[in-house]
């Protein structure tokens, strides 16, 4: 004898385990929205950047990737209202600008 539910409708394993990823991804997006309401007030609070922004580049100066580093360095210097300076820190393979940049 057939019963008139439909295959998968009514409660079964599945119907459980869908509710439980359900409940589970509304607890987690009220989390996160939790979390960005607390990182605004935070950033409302403290304006970044304080100084001058530095940015090493490890190649020589006057190439490609020196003139687009300082293209957007203007830009930054206008959005973030902080100078923007890009250094040349060029030889070793890059081991140079590197070292300088872990002991800053």
């Amino acid at each position: 004898m057939k019963s008139n539910d439909p295959v998968g409708a009514g409660s079964g394993p599945k119907v459980a385990s869908r509710r439980r990823m359900r409940t589970a991804l509304i607890c987690l997006a009220s989390a996160a929205l939790a979390a960005i309401g607390s990182f605004q007030a935070a950033y409302a609070q403290a304006p970044w950047p304080t100084r001058p922004v530095r940015v090493i580049i490890m190649v020589a100066a006057g190439g490609g990737a020196d003139n687009v580093a300082r293209f957007l360095a203007d830009r930054l210097t206008s959005r973030l209202g902080q100078p923007v300076i890009v250094e040349n820190k060029t030889g070793a393979g890059g081991n140079i600008g590197t070292e300088f940049v872990a002991r800053a």
